[in-house]
């Protein structure tokens, strides 16, 4: 693990599922409320049937990053313990204004701090019309967005524009993924 980080040093952490000196242990990240069996129940019925975790919620398109696209199946538990852990990690409550700044259909957006923890939180979601530097930090200002998710390219471009035109209020802004 040493090694790795010093072969990559942007990396600061590293997860492991077993025990390895050097890792954070996998089951240290699993939010308070779960345990064993998981979310075995979510309460929601489909003709009159329990839906269970296990079950299928909806199916996402990879973008083929690795490879041939593929569709990928995402069950209950799956977006529950994500959006759970990641809305606990990052703090998020009912004072929480996400701005959603990439695509919503995309489970970056939904869970990986994103929609789902923070409208399970309490929180309020505000979704960008158009993925434009200049819109999003009109957005930031005008609805005081606490936190927002973007990719490397779309952030750099928000920090170059914030570089020669600080007119923008950003000072709401608390979390930026």
């Amino acid at each position: 693990v040493d090694h790795f980080k010093r072969k990559f040093p942007s990396i600061k952490n590293v997860i492991c599922s077993g025990d390895m000196e050097g890792t954070i242990p996998l089951s240290s990240l699993m939010h308070p409320t779960m345990s064993g069996e998981d979310v075995k129940n979510i309460g929601i019925k489909k003709n009159g049937k329990p839906i269970e975790g296990k079950d299928i919620l909806h199916i996402l398109l990879s973008g083929g990053t690795t490879g041939t696209p593929k569709l990928i199946a995402r069950t209950h538990r799956d977006y529950i313990y994500c959006s759970r852990r990641c809305a606990n990690v990052c703090k998020v409550d009912e004072s929480e204004v996400y701005l959603c700044a990439i695509p919503f259909s995309h489970n970056f957006a939904l869970s990986s701090y994103g929609i789902i923890g923070t409208l399970e939180s309490g929180g309020h979601v505000v979704m960008c019309e158009i993925p434009d530097p200049d819109e999003i930090l009109s957005y930031v200002e005008d609805y005081k967005v606490t936190g927002l998710a973007l990719v490397p390219a779309l952030l750099a471009m928000c920090l170059d524009i914030l570089d020669w035109d600080d007119e923008y209020d950003i000072s709401s802004l608390r979390l930026v993924v």
